[in-house]
């Protein structure tokens, strides 16, 4: 059983395709299952992918998608959106740099 399966149980089936490279880092202290890529240099690419179904998430009023470029120290940014194509464009672009 993938983690976010596991520690999300009630989540169900991911519905979105995840870009190849990230692996399924979800916790069940989190809000919403997380999927981490690594960029090099110390950074890592969080997507964080919340319920499809808005009365289930933690922050109803938040979009579905949130995109963040962390190292160990911080977090050096962040994107929300409810469209998954502009979070896979991001992804590209974040990705190459």
């Amino acid at each position: 059983m993938t983690s976010y399966r596991k520690e999300f149980p009630d989540f169900g089936l991911m519905d979105v395709a995840l870009p190849l490279g990230f692996i399924d880092n979800s916790w069940h202290n989190d809000a919403m299952p997380c999927f981490t890529k690594d960029l090099g240099r110390g950074r890592l690419l969080n997507l964080w992918v919340d319920y499809e179904n808005p009365d289930l998430r933690e922050f109803q009023n938040q979009p579905r998608f949130w995109l963040q470029v962390a190292t160990d120290e911080v977090i050096t940014g962040m994107h929300q959106s409810n469209d998954f194509d502009e979070i896979l464009s991001l992804i590209v672009l974040m990705s190459s740099l």
